[in-house]
């Protein structure tokens, strides 16, 4: 008889302890653990199970019997009492021995050391007698019913040296022993055992652990539209502050999106040469003079140009303001040309193509 203890023991390579990767839901039975933190728990084989404490939300922690192992999945069976309902994602997992299942588990298969012709069966955790060591074979070819005392051809055991000694005479036959005469099964999963003499006693609770769970069946039908959900906020406008960025919600309300400006990024490779542009303008200032005549002034300056000449007073000219008025003309080809007279005392602008190109006074 091969009896195997059916609670797993942590060994010294392993931590026992994991986090969830996923949310665990009620009445489920597969345990997903971060990647790599399956490891952390012992191996089971020949129909063992070990147990681990999850901690959930709302300080509730709920112990689970660990049946199965798939890589970084538990298969747990939860039938040991009142469930969390929230076990999300990052719950820590520890094993656990100090809880009342473990202790009632080394209690059932903690085997018991007897003698000859003592036996344990350590399958139904009972004691018997093994009769054939019990009686010897010395009662020879007449079994264990001998009268005679001694086998043929033996003499009495102390005369022929010693040895084992006659058999005693039958006993008286004793009474009736008990016996089960019917088994049920309690609403509360206890196993009743009803005896021969008419009493009930209970037999333990019996194991409610569910096996590794089959493959997916085939997908239902789509469920009842659910009910409406409350309507959801849209965007009336956004605006920056500073580097972050804020949103203006419909109902008023302001969400800061956080910062939408990141850091300087390294400097990049020297882009290729660019097209030349065109020819800019003659970097010099042409010089301008304007000659008061008899009637009539005079301006030199650059040859066939188109000169705008404004002219306006000497405190308006310390505002910046603009012309009074603005005389145009152009030079011909010895860069000469005459203008009307411009009132003395008046400040006065050259420009060329709207340049300013030089100043004077009248």
């Amino acid at each position: 008889m091969s009896c195997k203890l059916g609670l797993v023991f942590l060994p010294c390579t392993k931590t026992g302890k994991g986090f969830t990767s996923a949310s665990l839901e009620p009445n489920g039975t597969r345990l997903k653990l971060m990647n790599g933190h399956g490891k952390n728990f012992p191996d089971i084989s020949n129909q063992g199970h070990f147990y681990v404490r999850v901690s959930g939300c709302d300080s509730c922690c709920e112990v689970m019997k660990v049946i199965g192992k798939d890589a970084d999945v538990l298969i747990v069976d939860r039938n040991f009492g009142t469930q969390c309902t929230c076990i999300h994602s990052n719950a820590l997992v520890q094993y656990s021995l100090d809880n009342p299942l473990a202790y009632e588990d080394l209690s059932q298969y903690i085997p018991l050391k007897v003698t000859d012709p003592l036996t344990w069966n350590c399958e139904t955790n009972t004691i018997g007698i093994d009769c054939s060591k019990l009686f010897s074979d010395e009662c020879g070819s007449c079994g264990c019913d001998c009268e005679g005392g001694v086998a043929a051809g033996e003499g009495n055991g102390a005369a022929n040296g010693g040895g084992t000694g006659l058999r005693g005479e039958r006993g008286e036959k004793g009474d009736q022993g008990v016996g089960i005469t019917n088994l049920t099964v309690s609403a509360a999963g206890m196993l009743m055992a009803t005896l021969s003499d008419g009493r009930t006693i209970s037999a333990g609770k019996l194991p409610t652990a569910k096996g590794v769970p089959g493959e997916r069946g085939p997908e239902g039908p789509v469920g009842p539209q659910g009910p409406r959900g409350d309507d959801g906020k849209s965007v009336a406008g956004a605006r920056r502050d500073g580097d972050n960025l804020i949103l203006t919600m419909e109902d008023g309300t302001e969400v800061n999106l956080g910062s939408v400006v990141g850091p300087e990024g390294p400097q990049g490779d020297p882009g290729p040469q660019g097209a030349q542009g065109p020819k800019g303008e003659d970097g010099t200032i042409p010089y301008i003079t304007y000659v008061m005549g008899s009637k009539k002034g005079r301006i030199f300056g650059p040859a066939n140009t188109a000169i705008s000449i404004g002219y306006m007073s000497k405190v308006d000219a310390d505002s910046l303001k603009e012309p009074l008025a603005v005389i145009q003309v152009t030079t011909d080809a010895n860069g000469n040309a005459v203008i009307p007279p411009i009132p003395e005392g008046n400040f006065i602008e050259y420009r060329i193509n709207g340049r300013l190109v030089g100043i004077g006074e009248s």
